[in-house]
């Protein structure tokens, strides 16, 4: 069931990994949103759309551009019915309190942080960056997560960030990267050495 603007899709999977939009891998250790309340709200499940209420998507939606994925055949509150694999919908998730970036950087899979300020110019340049580092990298179970420092206030102090913007890798709960500053090169390049 398609909703609009920033809610969620029915996700019949549970005990699956989220491996991009609308698709799925069973998993060695499966993390469900039973489990990890963070993943209710995945955008890999949430459909985007514009101010004007059409969906921010490109192409045509022929066949050859739809998903093959049972959601993909949804009505779309202004009657379009289908979703196209060329959508912008963004795998990157916003954790926006304490208990939301605990879950997450608690699942099996990589986790890739990325602290951030709305302020702060180098870290406008990387948002970009990072949800097309995300995209790429869904294939692979990573998920992208970002946190706004000045929303979650506590979060900087107790992961230890001292600049913006910090990214952080983690793997069931353990830290196995980190990243300082708006060095994409030096993200993919730990993103990469940690899958």
């Amino acid at each position: 069931m398609l909703k609009s603007q920033g809610q969620s899709l029915s996700n019949n999977y549970c005990g699956h990994q989220p491996l991009g939009i609308f698709q799925y891998q069973t998993c060695p250790a499966p993390a469900t949103p039973q489990d990890h309340p963070a993943l209710v709200s995945s955008p890999a499940l949430t459909y985007t759309s514009t101010s004007l209420g059409n969906p921010s998507c490109v192409g045509s939606p022929t066949s050859s551009t739809m998903m093959g994925h049972p959601d993909a055949n949804v009505e779309h509150p202004r009657g379009q019915n289908q979703v196209p694999l060329s959508c912008s919908l963004s795998s990157v998730s916003e954790a926006t309190n304490m208990e939301e970036l605990r879950s997450f950087t608690n699942l099996p899979n990589l986790v890739v942080v990325n602290f951030n300020a709305q302020w702060c110019n180098p870290c406008r340049f990387m948002r970009d960056k990072f949800a097309v580092m995300a995209n790429q990298y869904a294939d692979h179970s990573v998920i992208a997560v970002q946190v706004d420092i000045d929303r979650v206030p506590r979060a900087h102090h107790v992961y230890g960030v001292r600049t913006v913007p910090t990214f952080l890798l983690y793997r069931g709960g353990v830290k196995v990267g980190e990243v300082l500053g708006s060095n994409d090169g030096l993200l993919r390049s730990s993103i990469l050495h940690n899958l």
